[in-house]
């Protein structure tokens, strides 16, 4: 047993207490550095998950990784979005009804494909926001 103080791959550092041999605890400590979220991060991370199905997105199709992948870009994206909506400067109907629609497309989305196509950000703004002001003229949100 022997306790360590590794940076993640989220740029935090968090005290971990590895067993086994050297060599696996070395190989456990690069993957904490390259693929690892410290455990402050990863909470986040479920919670935000969590709260995402409770939204009722509905499951993505796909091969298990595809899956995996794209669900954690569709919660990134989201993320986002509400950030960006909070900070905009309209009203409190008006960003929880830009949120709800930009909801409501993302539920069409289903193909993991998709979402890995369009992984960046500003690509999956670039697709789904005219949609967004669209819909919310037709529903004088704007």
């Amino acid at each position: 047993m022997a306790k360590y103080c590794p940076t993640f791959s989220c740029g935090h550092e968090a005290e971990v207490v590895l067993f086994g041999r050297e060599k696996d605890r070395d190989r456990k400590l690069r993957w904490y550095r390259e693929n690892g979220l410290c455990p402050e991060c990863y909470r986040v991370k479920q919670t935000a998950e969590v709260a995402l199905k409770s939204e009722g997105l509905p499951p993505l199709t796909g091969t298990d990784k595809q899956v995996q992948w794209a669900a954690k870009i569709r919660v990134d994206v989201i993320s986002y979005v509400r950030n960006k909506v909070s900070s905009a400067n309209n009203t409190e109907e008006q960003k929880d009804g830009v949120t709800q629609i930009f909801l409501e497309l993302c539920q069409s989305r289903t193909e993991a494909k998709w979402w890995i196509d369009n992984r960046d950000e500003y690509n999956t703004m670039k697709l789904l926001w005219p949609e967004v002001i669209r819909i919310a003229k037709e529903r004088q949100l704007t």
